[in-house]
C-alpha cells in the first residue's frame, strides 16, 4: 500500500512525499511536531510513524487496525488487535520502544480514545476502561456502548445506547 501527503508547512513551502507502507494503511491517527514531526498511520498489521519533513519510516510497531491513537508528552497510547488479542499500547512517540502493554477487556471500540485526567479512556461492548498514563494499571466503569465521549478537564461524559430499548 502506498500513501501520499500534500502538505503545506508554515513557511508555506510545499511538501511532497510518498510513503509505501508495504500494507494496506486503514487508518490515520495523529501526528507531533517537535525536532522529528512524525505522523502515525494504521495499517493491517503494524502502527507505522512516518516523519513528516520526508515521508521516510521513523519506526513501526505490531498492532493491527489500530484507530485513533492519541499522544500525551512523549508517548503514544494506541489500542488494536495483538498476536495476543485486543491490546492497548504506551509507545515512545520518537522511537516506538514498548512502555506497557495491556489487554483491552471486551474487544477493540469504534470509538477512539482519549485523554482524562491521568488516564486514557476507551469504552467497549463490555464496559469503558481508564489505562494509567504511567504503568497502564487498568480500571473499569459499568459504561457500554459509548457513542460518543466528551472529556472536560478531568471528568469525562459519555453518551450509551441502550440497547434494551431498541433506541
Amino acid at each position: 500500500g502506498r500513501t501520499s501527503a500534500d502538505t503545506q508547512a508554515r513557511t508555506g513551502e510545499d511538501i511532497e512525499w510518498t510513503y509505501d507502507a508495504d500494507e494496506r494503511l486503514v487508518g490515520y491517527g495523529a501526528a507531533i511536531g517537535g525536532p522529528v514531526p512524525l505522523v502515525f498511520y494504521a495499517g493491517e498489521t503494524r502502527l507505522h510513524a512516518v516523519r513528516l519533513s520526508d515521508g521516510a519510516r521513523a519506526w513501526t510497531y505490531p498492532l493491527a487496525g489500530s484507530e485513533g491513537p492519541v499522544i500525551y508528552g512523549t508517548t503514544l497510547y494506541a489500542y488494536g488487535q495483538a498476536a495476543s488479542g485486543p491490546t492497548m499500547v504506551a509507545l515512545d512517540v520518537h522511537t516506538g520502544q514498548l512502555r506497557w502493554r495491556e489487554p483491552v477487556p471486551g474487544g477493540i471500540p469504534d470509538v477512539r480514545a482519549m485523554i482524562v485526567a491521568s488516564d486514557v479512556i476507551i469504552p467497549t461492548s463490555m464496559g469503558t476502561t481508564a489505562f494509567d498514563l504511567d504503568d497502564g494499571t487498568r480500571s473499569a466503569f459499568p459504561f457500554r456502548d459509548a457513542i460518543e465521549v466528551l472529556p472536560i478537564g478531568s471528568v469525562f461524559y459519555m453518551a450509551t445506547f441502550d440497547k434494551s430499548a431498541g433506541t
